[in-house]
């Protein structure tokens, strides 16, 4: 079995066990890793047909699994048939499948203790794999000042060749979006549904934009499935995940940004967050930049301050080497087998 073929098989044994009534993304996990740790010497991970008795024989050799009610042959076969429709879907959107072992599937996500196991992507996706990475996150419903921030924020790094990962949501992710674009350079959209629709529709220009501009959009989601609120936290861990660090631009004490800023403290990224917003600001970001401060040990920054600006690139980039470098490196498959 060539590569080609191999990801194949891998991408719909993964979507099969993901679609399969009571297999969630941690077991699911566990199983392709015992599949693929014991793969024939051709690579091949197993036939769709013989699944269940496959599964069967892999809780018996690995007790991470073996507490796990196996599916009966009914819910696989069914699992199997929604895996090889969202696949043929996805061709006809002209959709890139990434699953967890493809050599292209950032090492940044797959460090995660809560990895996704599949990735769509839209446009350009080996800018996933750029250690040069930021994700500027805040409010829908910016001040004026805070949206004029976001955008000199994305078109800064823009032209410092430093991707910038955000939401494609409203207000801040928008505008750091629209300035990466006119930077020009590479932008990653991380959405909370299916890559079939965006969501906000008001922002379907600006996707075009992205992947037009040679950015991509990614979601872990099948592509016709709609968002969720638990969707919409799920999507924040990959923001952060993506990212060497996290630039808050506005954001009140509770809200969507929150979560992100917490994955970003549980995953050892860097916490930033824009300062000089604050005699223009509202009150409630004034309270969220405190808090952001004080009980996240978030670094401030001036960014009209082109001496903080560029020692702030300069910290990202030294982050990025470090990670990229000593322990993010990009690896084949095969390093980890």
């Amino acid at each position: 079995m060539n590569k080609i073929d191999m990801h194949n098989s891998i991408i719909e044994t993964t979507l099969t066990l993901l679609q399969t009534k009571g297999l969630g993304r941690k077991t699911s996990k566990n199983i392709l890793d015992v599949l693929w740790a014991n793969r024939n010497e051709t690579g091949q991970l197993f036939e769709m047909s013989n699944l269940h008795t496959i599964l069967c024989n892999t809780t018996s050799i690995n007790k991470s699994i073996a507490r796990f009610k196996i599916p009966d042959k009914f819910d696989l076969e069914k699992g199997n048939s929604n895996a090889r429709k969202i696949i043929s879907e996805s061709e006809k959107l002209g959709l890139k499948i990434i699953d967890y072992y493809d050599d292209i599937f950032p090492n940044r996500l797959r460090s995660l203790s809560d990895a996704p196991l599949i990735l769509f992507a839209m446009g350009n996706e080996k800018c996933l794999l750029s250690n040069n990475s930021v994700a500027v996150v805040g409010t829908r419903k910016p001040s004026d000042y805070g949206s004029d921030v976001a955008r000199r924020i994305g078109l800064k790094l823009a032209r410092n060749q430093i991707v910038v990962i955000s939401g494609l949501a409203e207000g801040i992710d928008a505008a750091a979006h629209r300035g990466c674009v006119d930077g020009p350079g590479q932008t990653i959209a991380v959405l909370a549904h299916g890559l079939k629709s965006i969501y906000p529709a008001s922002n379907r220009n600006l996707a075009g934009n992205i992947v037009e501009k040679n950015g991509c959009l990614i979601s872990e989601y099948p592509p016709s499935e709609k968002p969720t609120r638990y969707s919409f936290v799920d999507r924040d861990r990959l923001q952060s995940g993506l990212s060497a660090a996290v630039l808050v631009v506005e954001t009140a004490e509770k809200g969507g940004t929150m979560h992100t800023v917490k994955f970003c403290i549980d995953q050892g990224r860097m916490l930033w967050a824009v300062a000089n917003h604050l005699d223009k600001a509202n009150a409630n970001y004034v309270a969220g930049f405190r808090k952001l401060m004080d009980e996240y040990g978030a670094k401030s920054i001036y960014w009209d301050n082109d001496r903080e600006v560029e020692a702030f690139i300069k910290a990202i980039r030294a982050e990025d080497f470090k990670n990229g470098k000593e322990i993010l490196r990009q690896k084949s498959l095969e390093d980890y087998y």
